[in-house]
């Protein structure tokens, strides 16, 4: 197993080469050498979320969480099928308690998912550029 120490000097060089040589040659050179690479990452990144879907199936301290979220997600999926078959025009009072109580639940949504997400791959992409040891030592 290589050394902590040889790991953040690797990545530096990465970043330091990603930095001087600019992104869109690295892309170039990595998409012609590796044809499949965003393939690649795009299975990876897959993985990882349903990695992190049977993690919160566990009894783990985010799975209260994310049991709330997946109630929260269904919930909100059937306001907006009502709201949907509902006519804003004929029923404008329906429509517009149920428009009110999907906007309440949107927000309760994208609150608990700063909470109980994993990092997007753009926050880890912009993590490991800014501050690659502190990164690996909070991995």
């Amino acid at each position: 197993m290589p050394s902590l120490l040889i790991i953040v000097f690797v990545l530096q060089l990465i970043i330091h080469l990603v930095g001087a040589l600019g992104a869109t040659t690295m892309n170039n050179v990595v998409s012609d050498h590796l044809p499949y690479s965003s393939e690649i990452i795009s299975y990876l990144l897959t993985a990882i979320n349903q990695l992190w879907d049977f993690y919160n199936r566990l009894p783990t301290s985010t799975a209260k969480g994310a049991r709330e979220q997946r109630q929260l997600r269904r919930e909100l999926v059937r306001v907006r099928q009502e709201m949907n078959n509902t006519s804003s025009q004929d029923e404008f009072a329906k429509w517009a308690k149920l428009r009110r109580q999907h906007d309440k639940l949107q927000a309760e949504l994208e609150r608990t998912c700063t909470l109980f997400m994993p990092p997007s791959d753009t926050d880890i992409i912009t993590r490991i550029r800014n501050q690659p040891l502190i990164y690996l030592l909070t991995i």
